[in-house]
Parts: structure tokens; C-alpha cells; sequence
């Protein structure tokens, strides 16, 4: 989203990791998840403040939480302005045209980051965009305004939820059972945010109830079984889109498995073929799934089995993360 505004950026996974990278790159402005583990956005930013170079660099709060006592942690930690999530495009780049000064004459003459429709057609009236599947339990709508129609990245998200989704309400589910409701509170508030960012606001509204009763003074009395069973029928509904998707796309890659090639199916040598792979997995490509495809005849006839059969579970699972650090291990011996 931020790209496609024309930012560039960097990315740190908590905290910690924002700090080192801040030693050395440059930045116009800061956007922090207030939740994060390792360390939370509150702490690193007071870090932040106490450095000279960074004492006026704009840090901007990203969180779901926005009662005013959260809004009082923010400006105390020394956050200029706090951004809600799930993310509005629009409010998001009216605060990026507040707070960045632009190096160059700014370009952008609008706040507004809806999608264009088609020459000649009203843009309230536009028709979704190919790229995004009907799935039960998202508004497709919602996740095309949210996304600034990039099918690509909603396609992307898709992958990522068809295993990360199980792995936050797991998560969340063991924290409970050790007593740790702390934690478990910090996997439903990323659940929740995930959720949200796909257009999911059912579910994303039973992720906000638990993420609530988790951080009350009674937090013992939250029930994580409708939210599980909303997480598991949303799962099932996405895997059933990508699935639909990938039998429907044309094929269109065949790794060579051998030194023979048929005409009408132009042949990709094997190497080729498992770079393409690991390209479109380590972005979340929901096309790997078609490559994949194409090539698993291929990877069964030369790979042996202690590293072919996890690789075929993870892609299985569609578990991009996995099958792309198997593959990796792959292209090493190939």
C-alpha cells in the first residue's frame, strides 16, 4: 500500500529490530505498531526519542486499540498522531501528506487513494476487479478499497491466512491454557488485525471481543470457541478459493524433468523453474500454486524423499513460509 503511494520502505519485524535499523537508514517518518513482540512500540519509540539524529522524526502510532488512554500512551511515549486499524488508505496518506516533507515538489494532488474505474465509467459504480475471489466470511468490496485494488497482495494475504490464521488462534489458545492471558491478548490482537486487513469483519469483530475480555481485570471468563470456529470456517473458505483458483489458471510452465520436451508445452529448465518457485513463494504468490503444480513431477523424480515429503506437505498445507526454506535447502543441492 505504502509503495503504491510512491514510499519507499523498510520494514522491521518489533521493536528491537526498528532501532537497529534506524542506526543506519534514514527515514522521513516512522509508522509503529503499538503491539509487537520483543519489544512493544511505546518503548522503542521513547528509545527512539532519546536520540539526537531522531528527535523530530514523526512516529506514527499503528494500533486497533484508540480509547483515549491509548491515545494519552502514544503522545506521552512522543508519537505524533495515532493511525486506527484496521487502516483506512485514505485517512493513512492524509496523515503521510501532514507529517512527511516531501523532498520534491509533491506529485499527489488528492487525498483520495480510491482505485480509478475505467475511462468513461462512474468510480462509485465500478465493477471489482478481477484478482479477487468470492470468498465466504470477507467483504470483497471492503478488501478492495483497504488494498487500493492490488489483487496481487490480496491474493498474497489469502496465503498467508490459509496458515497464519490456525497459528495465531493457536497460539492464542495455549497462552490461555498456561494462564498467560497477556499473551494470548497480543496473538488475538494480531489475529484480529489480520483479519480486518481482509475484509473479514465478522470475525474481526469476534477477535476484538476476545481481545477485550482478554485484557480485563476477569480475563479467565474469555471463550475463544466462536472465534475458533469463525477462524476455522474462514480458513476452509479461503483454502476452497485458492484451490479453485489454481485449477482454473492455465498452465503454462513444465520444468524438464528429462532430455525430451513435447512440442505444445514450452519446457523451463529445472533450476529455472525452482528459482520461479521460490520467487513467487517468498512474496506469497498464490500463482507458486500453479508452478507448483508444473513442477512437482519433476522435484518427485529427483528429489529424495527426507526432503521431498516435507516439501509436499508444506505446499499441501499452503504454508509458503516452510515450503520456502525446504526449497532454499533444495536449490543448495541442485
Amino acid at each position: 500500500m505504502l509503495e503504491r503511494m510512491g514510499l519507499r520502505v523498510t520494514v522491521a519485524d518489533n521493536g528491537l529490530k526498528a532501532l537497529e535499523v534506524l542506526q543506519d537508514t534514514a527515514v522521513d517518518i516512522i509508522l509503529m505498531d503499538v503491539h509487537m513482540p520483543v519489544m512493544d512500540g511505546l518503548q522503542a519509540t521513547r528509545l527512539i526519542r532519546e536520540r539526537r539524529e531522531l528527535a523530530e522524526v514523526p512516529v506514527l502510532a499503528m494500533t486497533a486499540a484508540a480509547l483515549p488512554k491509548d491515545r494519552e500512551d502514544c503522545a506521552a511515549a512522543g508519537m505524533a498522531a495515532v493511525i486506527t486499524k484496521p487502516v483506512d488508505p485514505n485517512a493513512l496518506l492524509d496523515a503521510l501528506l501532514r507529517w512527511v516533507k516531501p523532498r520534491a515538489p509533491a506529485s499527489i494532488t488528492s487525498t483520495s487513494v480510491t482505485p480509478a474505474a475505467p475511462d468513461g465509467e462512474d468510480a462509485t459504480a465500478a465493477p471489482l476487479g478481477d484478482g479477487f475471489p468470492e470468498i465466504a466470511g470477507i467483504d470483497r468490496r471492503e478488501a478492495v478499497q483497504r488494498l487500493l485494488g492490488n489483487a496481487t497482495l490480496f491474493n498474497g494475504l489469502l496465503v498467508a491466512a490459509s496458515t497464519g490464521l490456525h497459528t495465531k488462534m493457536d497460539a492464542a489458545r495455549s497462552a490461555v491454557l498456561r494462564g498467560d492471558h497477556p499473551q494470548a491478548a497480543s496473538q488475538v490482537h494480531a489475529l484480529r488485525g489480520s483479519l480486518y486487513t481482509l475484509g473479514a469483519r465478522e470475525a474481526g469483530a469476534l477477535a476484538a471481543q476476545a481481545e477485550t475480555s482478554l485484557r480485563s481485570t476477569d480475563p479467565t471468563a474469555t471463550d475463544l470457541c466462536g472465534l475458533g470456529q469463525a477462524v476455522t470456517a474462514l480458513v476452509t473458505a479461503i483454502r476452497r478459493a485458492l484451490s479453485s483458483q489454481t485449477s482454473a489458471a492455465p498452465r503454462n510452465i513444465r520444468a524438464v524433468s528429462s532430455d525430451t520436451a513435447t512440442p505444445t508445452a514450452p519446457a523451463v529448465p529445472y533450476t529455472a523453474a525452482l528459482q520461479s518457485l521460490l520467487a513467487l513463494l517468498e512474496v506469497h504468490d498464490v500463482k507458486a500454486l500453479e508452478c507448483w503444480r508444473e513442477l512437482q513431477p519433476a522435484i518427485e523424480a529427483r528429489v529424495d524423499a527426507g526432503l521431498r515429503e516435507p516439501l509436499c506437505a508444506a505446499m499441501a498445507a499452503l504454508d509458503f513460509t516452510e515450503a520456502a526454506r525446504l526449497l532454499r535447502q533444495l536449490e543448495a543441492t541442485a
